[in-house]
């Protein structure tokens, strides 16, 4: 999740004539404002769970738009639950994680940490794992809350861990990609060049770990003996987000605001770019789905040629869920909205308050300076992608102001 690029190049710059420089730790996630911003949730049996930064915790018929129940945290909660049988697990600003009842709300558990919480839970065989700001990847039991063990990094914890077999994997900002097995005993670690950060649980298949480092590379990991299988380097601002997987090709957001469209074996196809950071993204029905920091909701064909984009009131950064046909996310203007395919607004539903969340700005972690020259591999990497099937804003508004061309797809919505 990432927002204003105040201070630094338009994208309709080439950001290739710029040296970005990584200057100090990467904090936003921790210094979110109070507000009734949504920023992420998650679709189960027709109901839409979701935190906000009002500190509450909502279920919302995924039909109706009607409020089933919310629950009160003592932070901002603005990352999305994890649902598990009868059970929804939510962390919060306040440093709990807590156990809610799926159908009434009703805590069931809480459990404290030394830091803030954001990410989501990952529930399996019987156990809870999720990490903290303190630097702690705790395990509990799923039913009581009760601590089983907890596993310390080097630094904060600012991802979602994911669990496959005996193994339990995660991300740390001491830069460290970790495997322990259920009992807590690290397996191995592999070292990357920067902060870890996955805003969701790391992508998993055929035995490989997916999962990005804000040294700008997505890596595939071998999830038996740690090793790195390929790397692929992708803009100049980090990864956080989890690539999607569909019909083997592996598509992969960044904070740029490109998404990447990649073979099994870490080669591009094709990229598209967005005029803001791109967290996740859904591919359903050979369409892809997601949403970006400048407000719009985007949709693609599997060839990266963009159908249709939504225009909202503020940074949208939930990828859409799609429910009999509709699109369902939530938006930093404290709504969460269901349209249709054609744009047109079915429901929303607002959040306590309509006050937006203030955010960090999200570069500011980031140094950037002119460069001094050019090398030849650039120059050559610049032209392959003029005359290939690269596709987005600087194709489509070239010499033109932000959004100031018509095109067929534009809706006339107003948030």
């Amino acid at each position: 999740m990432d927002f204003n690029h105040a201070g630094f190049p338009d994208f309709d710059l080439e950001l290739e004539d710029f040296e970005v420089k990584k200057t100090k730790k990467f904090e936003r996630i921790w210094n979110v404002g109070e507000g009734g911003s949504i920023v992420f949730s998650i679709l189960h049996d027709g109901v839409v769970y979701f935190g906000a930064c009002d500190g509450y915790v909502y279920a919302v018929n995924a039909e109706s738009g009607k409020e089933i129940w919310r629950f009160k945290t003592d932070g901002v909660a603005w990352g999305y639950p994890f649902i598990h049988d009868n059970m929804v697990f939510a962390g919060s600003y306040d440093q709990n994680m807590y156990a809610l009842d799926r159908k009434t709300g009703r805590k069931m558990w809480n459990f404290r940490t030394g830091g803030k919480m954001v990410w989501p839970a990952y529930v399996s065989g019987g156990r809870v794992y999720f990490g903290s700001q303190d630097g702690y990847l705790y395990c509990t039991d799923v039913k009581t809350g009760k601590e089983a063990w907890r596993f310390r990094t080097g630094d904060d914890i600012g991802g979602a861990p994911v669990v496959s077999g005996n193994k339990v994997m995660f991300g740390s900002y001491d830069s460290y990609v970790y495997c322990t097995d259920r009992n807590g005993k690290e397996i191995w670690r592999f070292k990357t060049g920067d902060q870890v950060q996955c805003n969701s649980p790391p992508l998993i298949h055929n035995n490989i770990v997916y999962i990005g480092s804000f040294d700008n590379h997505l890596y595939a990991i071998d999830m038996d003996s740690g090793k790195e299988i390929w790397r692929f380097k992708s803009g100049q601002y980090g990864v956080t987000g989890p690539p999607a997987m569909y019909k083997d090709t592996i598509y992969h957001p960044t904070r740029d605001g490109i998404v990447y469209a990649l073979t099994m074996q870490g080669k591009e196809r094709w990229r598209f770019r967005a005029a803001g950071l791109v967290t996740r993204i859904t591919v359903e029905n050979d369409r892809i789905y997601f949403s970006s920091e400048d407000g719009f909701v985007y949709v693609l064909d599997l060839n990266g040629k963009e159908l249709r984009r939504f225009k909202f009131g503020a940074e949208v950064f939930d990828p859409p869920k799609i429910f009999k046909g509709n699109l369902l996310f939530g938006c930093c203007d404290c709504n969460y909205y269901c349209i249709d395919h054609n744009g047109e607004e079915i429901w929303r539903f607002t959040t306590s308050t309509t006050q937006k969340a203030y955010i960090p700005p999200d570069r500011e972690a980031f140094e950037v300076v002119v460069k001094k020259g050019e090398t030849k591999e650039e120059d050559e990497e610049e032209e392959k992608y003029d005359m290939g099937i690269t596709t987005g804003l600087k194709d489509e508004y070239d010499s033109k102001s932000e959004y100031q061309v018509k095109v067929e797809y534009q809706q006339k919505m107003k948030y």
